[in-house]
């Protein structure tokens, strides 16, 4: 039989709305099916067929529950990365025999640019702009795809050729359901429990990351990360190893001073970006000149000025290994003791090591949001530890309990959908309370 569509696409949003343009500029009959009544892109997909910006003759969208009619009667299935591997479609796509993929694999199929793909638990945001930055001082065009935010197919609505690299962060979520990985360089920054809720198991999480390693031309990655994961690698490859802020040599230090006055916080990415850069052959020159004017994402333990104590904004944060080194980092700069903000939805991770770690940098824990008592019952006889029911109050509290010298780090160690859109909209939210609660208080 005949299949009735070339491809179908499971899931809409950013990345499914792309995945369809794409498939569409290539004359290929797509098929759009969501489990939702309302998926985040279908308006905006809507008009670009009725105002025929897309050609709607080569494009069928079934809503409200994912179509198997649909799946099965397609040659290849694009599967969104926010679907878990456990939803049942998957164990259906798996009964038929589909041929599935990602938007990646669609990407790869046609990108002619060299590829460096940057992925790890922690710090890959951080690491792709310090690259691009890098890159772009040194007189090379390039741009930044994937998980940062611009789905990967947006780029062939461009000329690709303008450019001389593509840096694409990747999420375990991504490489997951992609097939066929390959980049120019790979880079594997680290790899700590997280996303258990949607993996498996840390084995299948790390499998995923893992994917880029056994890929790329080029292979960076710490040596935990290759001590504890090397026997799933190729050993014959030359693995590059980044430096890491706990245990850098002393000549490295050395030249990190010499180029730009870093702090805690972007030493690891930094280091990491530095040696990717000197793989592809960037001068000293350009990375220091990049450095001097880097400016971080928002919400990455931005400081936020305050008329009462030192405030840090690490909005981003979303697991127990990205709030430790941002609690780490603030104390290798005030080697004090400091209020933590954290709650939210956690990622089903192990929460019996904290206090290992918590009791060593913090004194008072503040806890918010729909998993509060997952941080309360594991700090509970460590710490002072005070639960509230969301931010306002959390940053009420802190500001009545504390002293002018206080440091108090927002670092959510969970993700966000409890009580906002995403992370940004956290982020933003606590910058506009801490303001107004500020000036209350000192009325």
């Amino acid at each position: 039989m005949n299949s009735n569509f070339d491809v179908c696409i499971l899931g809409m949003g950013a990345t499914g709305y792309e995945t369809v343009s794409y498939c569409v500029s290539k004359g290929l009959r797509v098929g759009v099916t969501d489990s939702r009544d309302l998926p985040p892109t279908w308006i905006r997909l809507k008009s670009e067929l009725e105002e025929s910006r897309l050609d709607a003759s080569k494009v069928t969208v079934s809503l409200g529950g994912f179509d198997r009619g649909m799946l099965a009667n397609s040659k290849r299935v694009v599967i969104s990365p926010g679907i878990k591997p456990d939803d049942p479609v998957i164990e259906y796509l798996q009964q038929i025999g589909a041929a599935v993929c990602s938007d990646i694999d669609l990407f790869l199929d046609d990108c002619t640019v060299p590829v460096i793909a940057v992925t790890g638990s922690n710090g890959k945001s951080t690491v792709v702009k310090l690259l691009h930055d890098m890159l772009s001082v040194s007189g090379h065009n390039c741009c930044m795809l994937g998980n940062i935010g611009k789905p990967v197919l947006s780029l062939f609505k461009e000329d690709q050729q303008i450019y001389d690299y593509v840096i694409v962060e990747l999420s375990s979520f991504q490489l997951y359901w992609t097939q066929s990985m390959r980049a120019y360089i790979g880079v594997v920054l680290n790899i700590y429990p997280n996303h258990l809720d949607w993996h498996r198991s840390l084995d299948c999480y790390a499998d995923a990351k893992l994917k880029l390693l056994k890929s790329a031309d080029i292979v960076c990655c710490t040596q935990n990360v290759l001590d504890r994961y090397g026997d799933k690698l190729d050993n014959h490859k030359a693995f590059h190893i980044l430096p890491e802020s706990i245990n850098i040599a002393d000549h490295d230090e050395a030249r990190l001073k010499q180029m730009v006055d870093v702090s805690e916080f972007l030493r690891s990415p930094v280091l990491a970006a530095r040696k990717v850069a000197s793989l592809l052959h960037l001068s000293e020159e350009h990375q220091r000149t990049a450095l001097q004017s880097f400016q971080p994402w928002p919400y990455r333990c931005q400081f936020e000025p305050s008329d009462k104590g030192s405030w840090y904004n690490d909005a981003k944060s979303t697991n127990l290994a990205a709030a430790r080194y941002a609690l780490e980092s603030v104390y290798q700069k005030y080697h004090k003791k400091m209020i933590w903000i954290a709650g939210g939805v956690t990622k089903n991770e192990d929460f019996s090591q904290m206090t290992l770690w918590v009791d060593r940098y913090v004194n008072h824990a503040i806890v918010f949001g729909q998993d509060k008592d997952v941080f309360l019952d594991q700090l509970l006889g460590s710490i002072a530890v005070s639960p509230v029911d969301n931010l306002k109050q959390a940053i009420k509290l802190a500001i009545e309990t504390m002293s002018h010298e206080d440091i108090v780090v927002f670092s959510p160690a969970a993700a966000s959908f409890d009580q906002y859109e995403n992370y940004m909209h956290r982020g933003q939210h606590f910058k506009e309370l801490l303001q107004h609660l500020m000036i209350d208080s000192l009325v």
